[in-house]
């Protein structure tokens, strides 16, 4: 289970890093649009559609890993201080279970999505020429899977703390 999560932590920051770098170079792409529009009187061409189909797809979807492995998905825990620790210890693995196939849908119709729109040469149609588009497709599909992937890894985990084979970690 150290050698997942280790696996899991250094994947999951290795893809925010990269969701990072994407922030900067959307920031740095927008801010020599902005520069070009107002000292040369025209924007770089394809900027808006180049953040709204790889910037902004990347920043979100990349980091979902480590969301998993840092177990910071939004919660409505406010009932944690009326019932107990062990309730709550069981509820964790359906919770994880279905947080898995509800991933794996997500990663499934994705995934057929992005075969389709690669197979189709997914592009839109701009005054400065074609972007294709399509790569991003994939980009959802793959942190979809992992994260499903990392959900079923605290699956496990919530069994083996049930059963007192493992320490729950911290925040848990």
């Amino acid at each position: 289970m150290v050698l997942l999560d280790q696996i899991g932590r250094a994947l999951g920051m290795a893809l925010t890093y990269v969701a990072m770098a994407l922030m900067l170079l959307m920031s740095l792409h927008v801010s020599a649009s902005v520069i070009s529009r107002q000292f040369f009187g025209g924007d770089i061409p394809m900027t808006l559609e180049i953040t709204a189909y790889y910037y902004m797809i990347g920043m979100t979807f990349l980091p979902l890993v480590l969301v998993d492995v840092e177990n910071a998905h939004i919660r409505a825990d406010f009932l944690n201080e009326f019932l107990p620790r062990r309730f709550w210890d069981w509820l964790e693995v359906p919770t994880m279970v279905a947080m898995f196939a509800y991933l794996s849908f997500v990663c499934w119709r994705t995934t057929v999505a992005a075969i389709e729109r690669t197979n189709n040469g997914e592009a839109i149609f701009t005054a400065a020429g074609d972007l294709a588009i399509w790569p991003a497709r994939w980009v959802m599909a793959i942190s979809l899977g992992l994260a499903a992937v990392y959900s079923l890894v605290q699956a496990a985990r919530a069994v083996l703390v049930l059963m007192g084979r493992l320490e729950a970690p911290k925040g848990y």
